[in-house]
C-alpha cells in the first residue's frame, strides 16, 4: 500500500581476481615470501526508501578494485621455542567503497548513511607476531600492527568537501595484542590452562570528515581464560573486558539535525562460568 519499493534495477559486475606468490627457504629455520594479488568488490545499492529512479541512481555505488603487495618472513629457532612472523604490505584501492555519514543538502534534514566510492586510496604498514615458550608451562605471545598511512589520495564528497589525505574511517595507526599462558599437568588426570591477554587500539575516526565528535580515543581491553580438567569433567572460567573499559564501536554526529551525538557503546565487563562433562 505504500508508494515505495517499486523501483526495479540491477547491478552486474564481472571481474577476475588472482594471486602470485613466491616462497624462498633461506635455511631450515628461516623463510621469506612475496605475494601480488588483486581483488574486486561488486557494486550495489545503499538500502533505503527508493521511490524513484533518480533516488536509485543516487544510492548506487560502483565496484572497487584492490592491488595488494606483501613481503614477509617466518623464523623458528632450533629448539622450536621461538616463532616470529612478519610482513610489510601495500594496498592500492581504486574506487574504494567507504561507509560515510553524509550531511543532508537540506538544512535541518537528517544526515544520510551511505556507501560512496572514493577515487583512490592507499594503505601501507607492517605486521609482526612473536611467540616464545619460556619454559614448558609458560608461553608469551605478542602481535603488533603499524599502519602509518591509510588515506584518501583524492576525494571530494557529494557536497563538495575536499577530503583528500583524510584518514580512512575505523583505521587505527597502532594495534597491539599480547597474552601470557600457563599450562600444567597437576596430576596424570588433572590439567590446568590459564591465559591473561590484552588488545590495544590507538585512536581512530568513525567518519570520513575526521570529526572530533565521531572519534574514539585509544583503549585497551583485557581478558582472562582458564580451564581445569579432571578426567571427563571440565570447569571453565572466563572474563572479557576485565577492567570494564568504556569505549564505542560506532558514533554518528547528528548535531546538525537533532543537536545530539548517536553513540553505540562497546561491550562492558562480562564473566562466565561453564561446566561440562563428556559421557
Amino acid at each position: 500500500l505504500l508508494p515505495f519499493y517499486h523501483v526495479i534495477g540491477e547491478v552486474k559486475d564481472n571481474d577476475l581476481s588472482g594471486k602470485v606468490a613466491i616462497n624462498y627457504s633461506v635455511s631450515e629455520n628461516h623463510s621469506l615470501f612475496y605475494s601480488l594479488s588483486n581483488g574486486h568488490n561488486s557494486g550495489g545499492y545503499n538500502g533505503g526508501y527508493l521511490s524513484s529512479p533518480e533516488q536509485a541512481m543516487l544510492a548506487d555505488y560502483g565496484p572497487e578494485e584492490l592491488i595488494a603487495n606483501e613481503v614477509g618472513g617466518k623464523f623458528v629457532n632450533d629448539s622450536n621455542s621461538l616463532k616470529v612472523n612478519w610482513s610489510l604490505f601495500h594496498y592500492d584501492y581504486k574506487n574504494q567503497q567507504v561507509f560515510m555519514n553524509q550531511p543532508s543538502l537540506v538544512a535541518g534534514a537528517p544526515p544520510i548513511q551511505l556507501l560512496e566510492n572514493v577515487a583512490d586510496s592507499k594503505i601501507y604498514g607492517a605486521d609482526i607476531e612473536l611467540k616464545h615458550q619460556f619454559s614448558k608451562p609458560i608461553q608469551l605471545s605478542l602481535g603488533l600492527s603499524y599502519i602509518p598511512h591509510a588515506e584518501f589520495e583524492e576525494f571530494i564528497d557529494p557536497l563538495g568537501n575536499k577530503l583528500t589525505n583524510n584518514r580512512l574511517p575505523f583505521t587505527s595507526e597502532v594495534n597491539l595484542n599480547g597474552a601470557i599462558s600457563y599450562q600444567t599437568q597437576l596430576e596424570s588426570i588433572i590439567s590446568l590452562n590459564m591465559s591473561l591477554g590484552f588488545d590495544y587500539q590507538s585512536d581512530y575516526f568513525f567518519d570520513q570528515n575526521q570529526n572530533e565528535l565521531a572519534n574514539q580515543a585509544s583503549y585497551t581491553l583485557w581478558y582472562f581464560n582458564s580451564q581445569l580438567r579432571y578426567e571427563d569433567y571440565a570447569l571453565k572460567f572466563w572474563a572479557k573486558n576485565l577492567f570494564d573499559e568504556e569505549y564505542s564501536h560506532l558514533k554518528f554526529d547528528l548535531s546538525s539535525f537533532l543537536g545530539m551525538l548517536e553513540d553505540f557503546k562497546g561491550e562492558g565487563r562480562r564473566v562466565g562460568l561453564e561446566f561440562s562433562y563428556n559421557f
